[in-house]
């Protein structure tokens, strides 16, 4: 392997759009401008525009995988001669540095891909966003307090939830079957993007023997910065309004939909809740005081959304990060939280309240209490503690620290 990389290649579900996706553009940015060519690999579910971006297969063969895994139960084992075709790819590339994403998604041959890993001279990064990486199925497991996961998964609790199996539970297979592609992999190093990721992934049979570190993610400021609020959402007049605003880029009670249901019979006539991402199925008999907007690719609105907000609430019991949160804290909104795995890692007692999980009286009384104090209250503390912790230039430059092996940047 030469010394200095030369060719980096991303592989992840999604280029551009969504959490994973914009992280993996804000790396190949910073490599563009260092100079070192760089693809990113990624699934055709959405078409994105980035130059560095290459498309592995087509919505076709991911609606294909996933009927599949959905009959077999064996998410992430289909999808083979897309897979191969990106081998063929990576051997004509030659890359020093391959560093992976979001590897599930239905787009995936995972033991193709694993194959290949074994047998290249290239470095391998693995970046961990969830759960899925060490587990015989599921991407998160403490709303259901498993911890099958420890040891070896089977019996999964939750075969129904994503990614779905119809009849199957192939989760004691899957759980031998990346214990052995994993060991073959010997120069891969893991990062997680909180501490309580790193904590739970050192104690996996699975990958607890990877060099592990945790490297946060991070939000571009000159993006997500206070912006002019909105006068109207959905030319509803939200003027004289105590905004809660509430993100997700899929909406389930996992990510808190029922939470802000039940919030929304408590709250008082001065406040409305406004919850991004929800899709169009989801808003029928939404309550009349919550208002919905379906999922947008442009980050400039987000901010927007985000700047209007008087408070903004991550409802999720279940975060390896909460990027959100740090995107609302960047544009000068307080947040609160649950506290639940990484959810409330990112909030400070200046940036925003934390409330243990479904306590939504507790969480009406911290919305009046940050409410009462007034935004501007916590709004310096809150840019600042972005600015000082989570920028895109400080976060992904120690990722290509990390491809040139300067670890102790990266540990400072």
């Amino acid at each position: 392997m030469r010394n200095d990389p030369l060719k980096v290649v991303q592989i992840n579900s999604s280029c551009e759009f969504g959490s994973t996706g914009r992280i993996t553009v804000e790396i190949s940015k910073k490599l563009d401008a260092r100079g070192i060519e760089n693809y990113i690999f990624y699934s055709g579910n959405r078409k994105s525009q980035e130059k560095n971006g290459v498309l592995i297969n087509s919505k076709l063969s991911i609606r294909v995988h996933q009927f599949l895994s959905r009959i077999l139960g064996d998410q992430g084992w289909h999808s083979y001669f897309s897979t191969r075709r990106l081998v063929r790819r990576l051997n004509k590339i030659m890359p020093d540095i391959i560093h992976l994403h979001n590897l599930h998604g239905y787009y995936l041959h995972i033991g193709v891909l694993f194959s290949y890993l074994s047998n290249t001279n290239a470095k391998i990064i693995w970046t961990l966003h969830d759960c899925w990486a060490f587990t015989g199925h599921c991407a998160h497991f403490t709303g259901v307090e498993c911890d099958k996961w420890k040891e070896h998964c089977g019996d999964c609790p939750q075969k129904k939830e994503y990614p779905y199996s119809c009849f199957w539970d192939r989760s004691s297979i899957l759980f031998e079957r990346k214990k052995r592609l994993y060991n073959a992999v010997p120069n891969m190093t893991i990062t997680t993007v909180s501490e309580w990721l790193g904590n739970v992934t050192a104690q996996s049979k699975l990958l607890q023997t990877h060099n592990i570190c945790v490297i946060p993610n991070g939000v571009d400021i000159q993006i997500f910065r206070p912006r002019t609020p909105l006068k109207k959402i959905n030319n509803i007049d939200i003027s004289n309004k105590q905004v809660i605003l509430g993100v997700a880029n899929v909406w389930s009670d996992r990510k808190g939909l029922s939470d802000f249901k039940k919030l929304s019979c408590m709250i008082s006539n001065d406040f409305v809740i406004v919850l991004v991402g929800v899709k169009k199925e989801q808003q029928i008999d939404m309550p009349r005081n919550i208002i919905c907007v379906e999922r947008t690719a442009s980050v400039a609105v987000l901010a927007e959304l985000y700047s209007t907000a008087s408070v903004y609430f991550n409802a999720s019991i279940e975060e390896t990060f909460g990027l959100t949160t740090i995107e609302a804290m960047a544009c000068g909104t307080p947040v609160i939280t649950y506290q639940s795995t990484a959810c409330a890692e990112p909030v400070t007692s200046n940036t925003g309240i934390v409330v243990n999980p479904k306590d939504l009286e507790g969480v009406w009384l911290a919305i009046q209490k940050i409410c009462s104090e007034g935004k501007n209250h916590f709004f310096d503390a809150c840019r600042e503690h972005v600015i000082q912790k989570y920028t895109a230039e400080r976060i992904y430059t120690q990722y290509v620290d990390l491809y040139f092996d300067r670890q102790e940047r990266i540990n400072a």
